[in-house]
């Protein structure tokens, strides 16, 4: 269950993995999981599996998809490791890391969403979304960037 005091920890290595495969994808977005634990309301990655955008070509500046195989192929590998994917992560290409409404439908609940501003939005910061399952809304959770 998702609730208010949710919090979600990122290394600072995966966070440089994370903006170097947006930058590396560029103008196109990036997408991949998010990788660690989630007890008690806290959520910490651990590493970071990138993976192909699917979406359709044309639409690929502004949109991303995953396929099915990819999350099956994650899933099975974190699953042997004893870990889980616990959020999504994707950039936006020259834009700010705010929810847009395509983001906001592929939300499940439980997932933390990461957006990585890319592009000429390169130097700013990343936000953490998550779908409430209390409320039903949509909001950031404080992001802790560790060592």
């Amino acid at each position: 269950m998702t609730t208010s005091t949710q919090s979600f920890r990122i290394s600072l290595r995966a966070l440089e993995l994370l903006r170097n495969h947006a930058q590396r994808d560029y103008p196109f977005e990036a997408c991949g999981f998010l990788i660690g634990e989630s007890p008690g309301g806290s959520t910490r990655v651990t590493s970071i599996v990138p993976v192909p955008n699917t979406a359709v070509p044309e639409t690929r500046r502004r949109t991303y998809a995953i396929a099915p195989q990819a999350w099956m192929s994650v899933e099975k590998q974190v699953d042997s490791l004893h870990q889980a994917i616990v959020g999504i992560y994707h950039s936006h290409p020259d834009h700010n890391a705010v929810i847009s409404g395509t983001d906001a439908e592929a939300l499940w609940p439980g997932l933390v969403y990461l957006i990585i501003p890319a592009g000429s939005m390169r130097h700013e910061f990343p936000v953490a979304w998550l779908l409430d399952d209390d409320t039903g809304l949509i909001r950031s959770c404080p992001l802790e960037v560790t060592p």
